[in-house]
């Protein structure tokens, strides 16, 4: 059933709570596929209710399932002009809900979920004083890697001093490796696109690409949310060196490199890069195919789901 006709009203009255936390999961699994599937309830229904659930919900595992769901709504399927208007009444729910669980665990949860969808001004004012001055509140602890995530997300929104704050945190960072791969992704943080454009056509180079996983936490800033109407012009490449990067590369590396690309497009356009690439290509290397299907999945609902 539509939730606007039946789950929102057994929401409210705390119906769901009621059951055990394993239904609980299987009812939020179910809602979130049925509206990949475009079944019964639009992404903004599904938000409206995952959003009355999580301040509700008492099983740090659904907590975490929820998150996990309100994070991808958010950026997957709502429109920018429809995260504006959803954004501040988000971020107040996401806040207050930490604020008032007990458990250390569940308030780290609603805090990176937090700082992952801030949008409002007054939301990054504030990630910037806790970054900066590094008082939490009540009962939340953030390790080193938190901090450098919170400068990462301010850069992304293109705080002002953002290069100051980079620079920070990179002092911050004792452990060398750390302060290596930090220093490695400033170029992907940079607001400025000629440095974003360079680095970007080096990864044509395998030697460019040895560090792995710098690599595609590089990508995911580069293809943030934020940035994707720029960043679609990277995908035509990011395909066609697909063959290259699973000759010269670990195992793995062809999916996260196509993961951290293209999730999170939305556009006919972008769509339409790669269904001119695998026309282009009728007879690809299957196991690089399938994995190009699996990673554009959510682009090809999202255009479904958002016509």
């Amino acid at each position: 059933l539509p939730i606007s006709d039946h789950f929102m009203p057994w929401m409210l009255d705390s119906g769901m709570v009621r059951l055990g936390p394993v239904t609980r999961a299987a009812t939020y699994i179910n809602l979130y596929e049925n509206m990949l599937d475009g079944k019964a309830n639009t992404p903004e229904q599904l938000l409206a209710f995952d959003r009355r659930a999580l301040t509700r919900e008492p099983e740090e595992l659904d907590l975490n399932l929820l998150l996990d769901q309100l994070s991808s709504i958010f950026w997957r399927f709502l429109t920018p002009a429809e995260r504006e208007a959803v954004g501040r009444g988000l971020e107040a729910d996401l806040w207050q809900t930490m604020l008032r669980v007990p458990a250390e665990n569940e308030k780290k949860l609603l805090f990176r979920t937090y700082s992952n969808i801030v949008l409002s001004k007054e939301g990054e004012d504030r990630l910037y004083g806790i970054w900066k001055e590094q008082r939490l509140p009540a009962g939340v602890k953030l390790s080193e890697d938190d901090y450098t995530g919170l400068a990462a997300a301010l850069a992304l929104r293109v705080y002002p001093g953002y290069p100051d704050i980079l620079r920070e945190q990179g002092g911050r960072i004792q452990n060398s490796d750390r302060k290596a791969r930090w220093q490695y992704l400033q170029t992907a943080l940079s607001a400025d696109t000629a440095v974003r454009d360079r680095y970007f056509a080096s990864l044509q180079d395998p030697v460019a690409r040895r560090k792995e996983a710098w690599v595609v936490t590089a990508l995911s800033y580069l293809h943030h949310p934020l940035r994707v109407a720029y960043s679609e012009k990277y995908l035509a490449a990011t395909l066609d060196w697909l063959a290259d990067i699973q000759r010269t590369g670990d195992v793995f590396f062809p999916q996260s490199w196509l993961g951290a690309s293209f999730g999170y497009y939305q556009t006919a356009s972008a769509a339409k890069i790669v269904t001119d690439f695998l026309a282009r290509h009728p007879d690809y290397n299957p196991k690089l195919k399938a994995k190009i299907l699996q990673a554009t999945d959510n682009l090809f609902r999202a255009r479904r789901i958002m016509k």
